[in-house]
């Protein structure tokens, strides 16, 4: 059930559940924008910093792309201890990953559209495209990449 997620910091990012994989893979770029994630380096979109939170692994029956990692960013900053568990993870194993995304929540006007077809109840976030624009020294600025996915966020 989570087989494709080497490791996330909160506790609604403990497993990648397909729908969420899928609206990744949409966020391709046309070609591979690849990122070597390490303990230490920073990450910028728009001048502010964005934090890694897992790997949602290419492997299993929630993804398409096959052997594709996405690394996955968000706005959140994570807690001391969750930043000592990524260190001590990420030094135990590669992380080379294909692409990048960042999973947000919603905006009032996207939340607004959605809630009208998909209900009011419904939780939802967003994925978007990042590229590295500039890496110098472990220090990483994105773009997007003018994709953006929506969808349901399921949690167990």
């Amino acid at each position: 059930m989570y087989s494709n997620t080497v490791f996330c910091f909160e506790e609604d990012y403990m497993g990648l559940r397909t729908p969420q994989r899928r609206a990744f893979e949409e966020l391709r770029p046309k070609g591979d924008d690849p990122i070597y994630i390490c303990p230490g380096h920073l990450y910028f979109l728009d001048g502010k910093e964005v934090f890694f939170i897992g790997v949602s692994e290419g492997i299993g029956t929630c993804a398409d792309l096959k052997g594709v990692n996405i690394a996955v960013f968000t706005t959140h900053k994570p807690s001391e201890e969750q930043r000592q568990e990524y260190a001590v993870l990420l030094r135990s194993q590669l992380r080379i990953c294909q692409f990048s995304v960042l999973r947000r929540e919603p905006t009032d006007d996207e939340l607004q559209r959605i809630k009208e077809s998909e209900g009011p109840n419904t939780l939802i976030l967003v994925g978007e495209g990042l590229l590295v624009v500039n890496n110098r020294s472990g220090v990483f600025n994105f773009v997007r990449n003018s994709k953006k996915s929506v969808y349901v966020n399921i949690v167990t």
